[in-house]
């Protein structure tokens, strides 16, 4: 044996994309191959002295030859094998160039956190935080009952848990006590092991009932039977699956994935919100059984843990998730599925990378060579152009499952300013609850008032360190700030004038869930939104009791508009949809269609005709005609025209760069600065001036955008796009009091 020593590259999760060289001591047998073991380095995680702090990075390649500088040492390497394999690797790499973002922070943000804790954590030797239980086991084989009652009452349990117990629950379940299983171990009946304990979800434990056996409608056949040419020739395409809401796109899925797992490979279901994730692992795993595990940030650091090392190890085939899910670690990848497809949570909007999941599918699956479906009753443009120009190949659902019909759609005009629901709204909604129906209303703002305003001095609360107004919140009795978390005791005069004359103005969920316990006492009011779900399991909680029909009506945000089957749902409200509508910003009415349509698409999905209730100011308006009548083609080809006059997705490739700073004259200047390298860069790039955000100041600090396009037709991948933003900022003078961040292909530009 000898030492030898070994230059590996390091990527950390800062903000700076480049590999920093270290060495390592490795004792090596003459009798092996180095080389191999040496590659066995590659995506393990290791600590190291970096700007005068130890902090975790990740090896991400090796050096051939000792360099001709000074390398100091790793302080440790933490992972007996590799966290990343070549093809994760290989998936980030192109994430962290086509995001613009460093390659450790994509790593970092393909783990688990528990695998990037505290460097005094890892010290400890708490590396990976396992879990363990004292289990009780039998030692085989048992001997004859002829001991006293009780240890032969413990024989005999023994015998039927030949695979163990824990001793929690021998104790606490099986009420053997301390003093009859420390006597059995001396009599040699049983000993005490260690046993890792997988720590699981609430639905991951539920009990399953197997799925009813349905037949596919000959849509849904032709559907699987295209995706199934793609997975038997092992050739990556990309799907679109344009189905009415009701129309059994979950279904295709399902027998995709049988068709990928006949072939022994895995898949990854992507979905957008983690309150859709109950309902669909309850349908896969009705299916699939114990073959799905779910990623998904609700969960707690152990179980997420768990859950990742559990998939790594191959233990399990489906894994289904919101978009961090994109980076589960399987094995023999067949397929990826994107429901819901044109949702806006599919993209992380901070830290960096500021990725989209969605998009992410298609190169995880091309650099797989396998196919990839998107889901959608509303494709997201991009999606929908992409399969009209043949880029993606496009599936359709055109008729709802059984004899469920689609939703009459109603335009209700708002006349009652003093009202949250016109008085034709209630008589409704008595209707259906007379007739033991339940009811969904839509309230995309939370809170109680969206904010308070002194009728005597026109004062509103505003927030302290933010450009926006407080909200209230009757359940906490205070003002909210929903930007930087700020709160204040709500009180009853003017805090300028002193003037008890305060007026409630805006209604969120908490008002309108309030209201509605007042004109319907005696039904139960559930109440769906981010202040309602912050505890561990409430997602679950809250749906399984509107499924069990325990509540007549649930009240929520966007996160109740998608992806939910209750069949006993007859009547949809939509308490005000001009706040979709009048956002100032590209995609507001393409927002505002897909949410009118999606949140639509919860009523009648039985045998119930459904109806839904859309309360406007603007009952003219282009998009609510569109959507009445259920004409997602027609609405589509007339915004697809807007966007190619205006140059904007999906005919050109956009960025947004945001400036921050607690200084706006610095912020400004600098932005200022980068805007003049920008348009120095290339004549067919197109860059707008720095502009305030919307929301000017968030939490003491200002911010601005550039936003940067390129056309579509000379710019096809963005290269042009990114690489004169690169080459700018080459050039800007870096201010430590200003932050610069980029965004690529935003949702939004405000």
């Amino acid at each position: 044996m000898k030492t030898d020593k070994t230059y590996i590259n390091v990527s950390f999760p800062i903000p700076i994309d480049k590999e920093f060289t270290y060495s390592i001591d490795t004792m090596i047998d003459a009798t092996i191959d180095s080389t191999v073991e040496k590659k066995t380095l590659i995506g393990s995680r290791v600590i190291a002295n970096f700007n005068r702090r130890k902090i975790i990075g990740v090896i991400t390649s090796l050096l051939e030859k000792k360099p001709d500088y000074r390398v100091i040492k790793i302080d440790r390497i933490i992972d007996p094998e590799p966290m990343f394999n070549e093809e994760i690797l290989l998936f980030c790499k192109w994430i962290s160039k086509y995001y613009l973002s460093s390659y450790g922070q994509v790593l970092k943000q393909a783990l688990p956190t528990a695998l990037y804790g505290t460097i005094d954590k890892f010290a400890e030797g708490n590396i990976n935080k396992i879990k363990y239980l004292n289990f009780i086991a039998p030692v085989l084989p048992l001997p004859e009952k002829t001991f006293s009652k009780r240890i032969n009452e413990f024989i005999d349990f023994l015998s039927k848990n030949t695979a163990g117990v824990s001793q929690k629950e021998v104790k606490e379940i099986y009420n053997f006590s301390d003093h009859i299983i420390s006597k059995s171990v001396t009599l040699g009946l049983c000993e005490k092991v260690k046993k890792e304990d997988i720590r699981l979800s609430t639905i991951m434990t539920e009990n399953i009932n197997d799925a009813v056996e349905f037949s596919l409608t000959e849509e849904q056949n032709h559907c699987v039977n295209e995706i199934e040419k793609s997975i038997n020739k092992n050739i990556f395409n990309t799907f679109l699956i344009y189905g009415l809401t009701g129309s059994g796109k979950t279904a295709v899925y399902i027998e995709a994935i049988k068709k990928v797992r006949a072939k022994n490979k895995t898949a990854i279901v992507l979905i957008p919100e983690i309150s859709l994730t109950p309902q669909t692992v309850k349908n896969f795993r009705e299916v699939f059984g114990n073959d799905v595990a779910i990623l998904h940030s609700r969960l707690s650091e152990g179980e997420k843990y768990d859950s990742w090392r559990s998939i790594k190890k191959n233990k399990y085939s489906i894994v289904i998730g919101p978009r961090s899910a994109i980076f589960a670690p399987l094995e023999n990848l067949g397929l990826i599925i994107v429901d819901e497809e044109h949702e806006s949570a599919y993209k992380q909007s901070d830290p960096s990378p500021r990725y989209n999941a969605r998009d992410m599918a298609i190169v995880r699956g091309k650099l797989n060579n396998i196919p990839v479906i998107l889901g959608s009753a509303t494709p997201s443009l991009e999606a929908f152009h992409n399969a009209s120009t043949g880029k993606y190949s496009l599936l359709e659902l055109t008729k709802r499952i059984g004899k469920a019909k689609l939703p009459e759609i109603i335009i209700v005009k708002r006349r009652q300013f003093y009202q949250i629901f016109e008085d034709s709204v209630i008589e409704s909604f008595r209707e259906e609850l007379d007739q033991g129906r339940q009811i969904i209303v839509l309230q995309n703002r939370r809170g109680f008032s969206t904010h308070l305003v002194c009728e005597s001095c026109g004062s509103a609360s505003t927030c302290p360190n933010c450009s926006v107004s407080l909200t209230y919140h009757l359940h906490s009795k205070q003002l909210i700030c929903h930007h930087c978390g700020y709160y204040e005791k709500a009180k009853d005069y003017c805090g300028i004038c002193g003037k008890s004359n305060i007026s409630f103005k805006g209604t969120g969920t908490e008002q309108v869930a309030f209201e509605l316990s007042k004109l319907f006492p005696d039904n139960k009011i559930l109440r769906m939104d981010q202040d309602s779900t912050r505890k561990k399991e409430s997602h679950f909680k809250i749906l399984r009791e509107f499924e069990n029909n325990k509540s007549s009506i649930l009240v929520g945000t966007q996160m109740i508009a998608k992806g939910l089957d209750f069949h006993n749902v007859s009547l949809v409200c939509i308490v005000n949809v001009d706040t979709e509508l009048i956002f100032p910003d590209y995609r507001s009415d393409e927002r505002a269609f897909q949410l009118i349509t999606q949140v639509s698409g919860r009523a009648g999905r039985g045998e119930i005709k459904g109806r839904v209730l859309v309360q406007t100011y603007s009952e003219s308006n282009h998009v609510l005609e569109y959507a009445k009548n259920h004409d997602y083609i027609g609405y589509i080809k007339n915004e697809l025209e807007n966007r190619e006059l205006a140059i904007y997705p999906p005919f050109a490739k956009m960025a947004k760069i945001m400036f921050s700073s607690k200084i706006y004259d610095e912020m400004k200047q600098a932005s200022l600065e980068l805007y003049k390298l920008l348009i120095d860069q290339n004549k067919k790039l197109i860059v707008y001036k720095p502009v305030d955000r919307m929301v000017l100041k968030v939490n003491n600090i200002y911010r601005m955008n550039i936003i940067v396009k390129t056309d579509l037709e000379y710019d096809s991948n963005g290269n042009i796009l990114r690489s004169a933003i690169k080459n700018a900022y080459k050039n800007f003078k870096v201010r430590s009091n200003v932050k610069v961040s980029i965004d690529i292909d935003p949702l939004e530009v405000i």
